[in-house]
């Protein structure tokens, strides 16, 4: 992520996923405290539902060559407003901490802490990653220019667990300073090898969590929960399409590819785990509801056209 690239962010960004995040959260926490659950959790299950996988949109996309197309600009300005809001969100899970009957004005406060402390944190980082690689590059030497990137982002994921942030928080902190960097084109050329190594690595590693024998003893509820995920959050981006006058088509196509559960998420589902928020078999449900959905996106992406038009065309039918 680029500071620069936050700060002239689109439309589609602000306005697009700021709506798509509130609405899809404000309904999953409706619902879930309509079954009885208490406002944790229901906050929780809506922050994981509302992210969605950059990861696998981007990529496809880009197969595509469809980033910079109409729908391509909705899809990336809704990610992207995900992405930066995770840091909150995981703020705000830290916040509250397993204590839910702790007062709002003790949440507040650790949520003021932990803002305070983010913002300490990037300026100190800031300013000292540019000096850093000013000083590496000098020496010519690519192994050491390499061990200094690994060593910047390690680092800053250390520095923020000392502060009882999150070691994804600091690594989301160290990739802005480094895209400020005057060296950050180079930067990412030397770790774009890794990038889809880390990442088949990262899916791996959240498949290997699911207990496979829970998942076919419970698949009818699992599917079940796939079904409510999709249907829920392409009803909200395809409302949001319409608040800014996307075509109908278009809204159904971006709904479609953002309907599945993003790897952010796969965070915030350990987190309710590790907090007490979330019971083992939920914790199971999530993880195998998350997982078949990202597996089903790329049959989705392939279909969404026909689908959307498939839509609309029963649409102008009853309509008639």
């Amino acid at each position: 992520f680029s500071v620069t690239r936050i700060l002239n962010i689109r439309r589609e960004g602000l306005l697009g996923g700021g709506l798509q995040i509130a609405g899809t959260t404000l309904i999953v926490v409706f619902l879930a405290m309509l079954f009885g659950k208490n406002f944790p959790f229901s906050l929780l299950l809506g922050f994981i539902i509302t992210l969605s996988s950059t990861a696998i949109v981007l990529k496809l996309l880009m197969d595509k060559g469809a980033v910079n197309s109409p729908h391509g600009n909705l899809s990336v300005g809704i990610l992207l407003f995900q992405d930066i809001s995770v840091v909150l969100m995981v703020m705000v899970i830290q916040s509250i901490g397993g204590k839910s009957a702790g007062s709002a004005f003790a949440v507040a406060k650790a949520l003021s802490l932990s803002l305070a402390a983010f913002a300490v944190i990037v300026v100190a980082v800031a300013f000292v990653i540019p000096r850093i690689f000013h000083r590496v590059v000098k020496l010519r030497n690519r192994e050491v220019f390499m061990l200094t990137i690994v060593l910047v982002c390690l680092g800053t994921a250390w520095l923020t667990s000392l502060v009882g942030l999150s070691l994804a928080l600091g690594a989301f902190i160290a990739g802005l300073a480094i895209s400020e960097s005057e060296y950050s084109e180079q930067i990412v050329a030397d770790v774009l090898p890794f990038k889809d190594t880390f990442s088949s690595l990262f899916f791996m590693s959240i498949g290997m969590l699911m207990d496979f024998r829970y998942f076919l003893n419970n698949i009818a509820w699992v599917l079940v929960g796939v079904a409510a995920i999709l249907i829920v959050k392409d009803a909200v981006i395809i409302g949001i399409g319409k608040l800014l006058k996307y075509p109908l088509r278009l809204s159904i196509v971006v709904g479609l590819n953002l309907a599945q559960i993003g790897e952010f998420s796969f965070i915030l589902i350990k987190m309710g785990l590790d907090y007490g928020f979330l019971s083992t078999d939920f914790y199971q449900s999530l993880l195998a509801a998350s997982i078949l959905s990202m597996a089903l996106t790329p049959f989705i992406y392939q279909r969404s056209y026909s689908l959307a038009f498939n839509a609309m065309d029963y649409l102008n039918k009853k309509g008639s």
